[in-house]
């Protein structure tokens, strides 16, 4: 007797999974088929007591395999790590030189990527917030000076390489270089972003990957000039190849400095 229980137990069990196989035809129903070639795709279900019987569950895609719908955006995805660290930065063909200068405590004497990492909701709204004045510079007739520089060098661009955010580098470069060299691709800006990391950290370690990129770009390590405030920096720039100076802030002497590299570039060729 206890025999015959049992088996009519398991055989109650089995209903069900007769029932998903395909009604007893032998065909598998398609909301349970796997395909052969993607076995990697393959989703395990659950059974889930329902009103009437069993159902089989499925959990719910991620989307990373979900077939696009038509008439239904896909989110864009962004640029891979590899792709932004492979992608060139855009400069002038005609140029040789590189006049290249951190940011933070530096260009700027203030450190405006500390202030967004400690109070990021005070700089989220509008582009006024990253607002620079002629005070926020050592050199006060800072745009003069450096559209000086580009005026006397046709070969060379400016740079600013920093591990702040590129948005406010930008507006830098706006306020210290003119429109027309701006359009004539002679200045650039390079942030852990361009490299492949996360703007607003120094997670690059030091700034060799921009350097890198430079170089890529038919640029001469030892024709880049470049003042930061890092002693760090400095030295894995030197070793590079790179005249790297020390500069805490950026001043007029070091616009000297620049103007005397570059003469010397020029006469060596001459």
């Amino acid at each position: 007797m206890r025999a015959v229980i049992v088996s009519w137990f398991f055989s109650l069990l089995l209903i069900p999974v007769y029932v998903l196989s395909g009604n007893g035809d032998g065909n598998r129903s398609q909301a349970c088929k796997v395909s052969d070639d993607q076995p990697s795709k393959a989703k395990k279900g659950r059974l889930k007591m329902k009103a009437g019987g069993l159902k089989l569950v499925i959990p719910a895609s991620t989307g990373a395999d979900k077939p696009s719908t038509p008439g239904r955006k896909t989110p864009s995805k962004s640029l891979s790590p590899d792709s932004r660290k492979n992608s060139p930065i855009t400069i002038s063909t005609a140029t040789k030189y590189i006049l290249g200068v951190d940011l933070d405590k530096c260009l700027l004497e203030r450190d405006i990527t500390g202030e967004i990492n400690q109070n990021p909701f005070s700089f989220l709204a509008k582009e006024d917030r990253y607002k620079v004045e002629d005070d926020d510079f050592a050199i006060k007739d800072i745009s003069q000076q450096f559209n000086g520089i580009l005026e006397e060098n046709p070969d060379v661009a400016i740079g600013i390489l920093s591990f702040g955010f590129e948005e406010v580098a930008k507006i830098v470069v706006n306020h210290i270089v003119s429109e027309r060299f701006r359009d004539e691709k002679r200045s650039f800006v390079l942030t852990p972003k361009s490299c492949g990391g996360v703007d607003g950290t120094n997670g690059l370690g030091d700034k060799t990957q921009m350097f890198e990129k430079l170089t890529k770009n038919k640029i001469l390590a030892e024709n880049i000039i470049f003042f930061d405030d890092d002693e760090h920096i400095i030295e894995s720039a030197k070793k590079l190849g790179v005249e790297a100076v020390l500069a805490a802030p950026f001043t007029d002497a070091h616009i000297e400095q620049a103007r005397r590299f570059f003469n010397a570039k020029k006469e060596s060729i001459e």
